[in-house]
């Protein structure tokens, strides 16, 4: 890489926390998101949810290089046009309103972007498509979120599929990765393909954009999963 390093804007999600002697609302990354961009070679930037407008969406793109959506809550259902499943959990719809509209307008600009978990869904979501609610329920096994809250002991295989970018930024052949989600795309959004499923069950792993650009999705948790390259992929994407 020559030049500056390139500045990955990672959204943050609103969550209640404590230190020191505060418990108030605080703007959140994970900390293995930072350390992943910054192993890739990028600068992490975190965005707050403040609004949805189209001005603030287009300043904050303008401020970066490319776009990390990362995990969280559930999807709100009623976005692509479902009612609550009864197993339904906790939806955050001002991080959804935000970050609908964020991926969209990546996507029109060319912003590289790279969906992890929810992410993934939020860019399937932002397309057009639509995702299972719970996975965990009938002749479905639990192995998708084995252990709540443990993503170093949640690993399955997955498996790219030929042809893709996905395939070419993971190398062909299973890999093991780190998993806790219990929702998954079902129909997918326009412009989009299956990068990746599960060698369990089949379920779409992974999804990309069939254009020209880098707009990726994986299911699994990439800044958790060992060896996983596709924080490289997005900051080489730029």
């Amino acid at each position: 890489m020559t030049g500056p390093r390139p500045l990955i804007g990672i959204v943050a999600a609103v969550e209640r926390c404590k230190w020191t002697v505060w418990d108030q609302n605080a703007a959140v990354v994970a900390a293995n998101y930072l350390t992943s961009v910054s192993r890739a070679g990028g600068v992490p930037v975190i965005l707050p949810v403040l609004e949805s407008s189209p001005e603030l969406i287009d300043r904050h793109l303008d401020a970066v290089d490319a776009i990390v959506l990362a995990g969280g809550s559930d999807v709100d259902p009623s976005l692509y046009g479902a009612e609550l499943h009864p197993h339904g959990e906790d939806t955050d719809r001002p991080r959804d309103d935000y970050e609908i509209p964020l991926a969209l307008r990546a996507v029109e600009r060319g912003i590289p972007l790279l969906g992890i978990c929810r992410g993934m869904q939020i860019l399937n979501v932002a397309l057009g498509g639509t995702l299972h609610q719970d996975l965990l329920v009938g002749d479905r096994t639990g192995f998708h979120r084995p252990l709540i809250g443990d993503l170093e002991n949640s690993l399955h295989d997955v498996q790219p599929v030929s042809g893709t970018l996905t395939e070419r930024i993971m190398s062909p052949g299973a890999s093991a990765v780190a998993s806790h989600h219990h929702q998954a795309v079902d129909t997918l959004g326009s412009g989009l393909q299956v990068g990746a499923t599960s060698e369990n069950d089949g379920c779409c792993e992974a999804i990309e954009l069939v254009s020209a650009g880098f707009a990726v999705g994986v299911q699994w948790h990439a800044e958790a999963t060992p060896g996983d390259t596709f924080f490289e992929a997005l900051v080489a994407a730029v």
